[in-house]
């Protein structure tokens, strides 16, 4: 009884799996009859897409690549031109420093001969102001001595005469 049950479940378990097998198989060769195509088509599409954006991110990376390269280029050309005004700015700051150093020096240069005039011109007063005092003074003394009075023109040869021995 016992191999009756066992053989009898054995050829259940067989039919069932002849029927799936079957049932499987004829699933199978009705979807590649009808749905094939369809499935394959819809793979295809999505296989096509995938390529096209795979595509798309290598060309929009190559664009991006050649735009990073143009700003550079152009980062580097505007640390050029920025480099040459700062030089030129420099080199015009160096001409200005220059000139005014020297328009400076030309003033100094001019006052200190226009201080030497001066000084010239002041000691020429006071050298002219002690003669006529000292002329003045020894008139007076020249007068007390002679107890007489010169003429103009006799004064005059009088104080030559003692500014000339004065000056030696």
């Amino acid at each position: 009884m016992l191999t009756i049950v066992g053989s009898s479940a054995l050829g259940t378990m067989i039919g069932h799996f002849i029927i799936v097998t079957g049932a499987f198989t004829l699933l199978f060769v009705l979807l590649r009859l009808f749905a094939w195509e369809k499935i394959t088509g819809i793979f295809e599409k999505r296989a096509q897409y995938i390529t096209e954006e795979i595509d798309r991110a290598e060309e929009a990376k190559k664009e991006a690549t050649a735009l990073v390269r143009q700003r550079q280029a152009e980062l580097s050309d505007v640390r050029k031109v920025a480099d040459g005004i700062l030089l030129e700015a420099k080199q015009t700051g160096e001409a200005m420093k220059s000139r005014l150093l020297a328009d400076a020096e030309k003033q100094v240069e001019q006052m200190k001969e226009k201080a030497e005039k001066d000084i010239a011109r002041k000691q020429a007063e006071a050298l002219a102001a002690m003669r006529e005092e000292v002329s003045t003074m020894s008139l007076e003394l020249a007068q007390q001595i002679l107890m007489k009075e010169l003429d103009p023109m006799a004064q005059s040869d009088l104080i030559d005469r003692y500014l000339e021995k004065l000056g030696e």
